[in-house]
């Protein structure tokens, strides 16, 4: 196994990851281009499906547009 925190006799300096993610979406209505992270829920409506690998149960949930109000339904999740 190779020991990563020194290579060539050389301390490697560490730095921390920030995981950053949006997830998009248009509105069909409007156009307006929506991250749905920013409508997360405190139990992760939205971002709880994507990252426990559930993203089927995305399809079919409805969503508001925050800029003409009109409802409308997710087809697919892709990436």
């Amino acid at each position: 196994m190779v020991d990563h925190s020194v290579i060539a006799d050389k301390a490697l300096k560490s730095t921390d990851l920030i995981v950053r993610y949006s997830l998009d979406i248009d509105c069909p209505y409007c156009g307006a281009e929506l991250d749905l992270s920013d409508q997360d829920d405190e139990n992760g409506r939205f971002s709880s499906p994507i990252f426990n690998n559930r993203w089927e149960d995305l399809v079919g949930d409805s969503v508001k547009c925050p800029d003409c109000a009109k409802e409308f339904i997710i087809s697919n999740v892709g990436f």
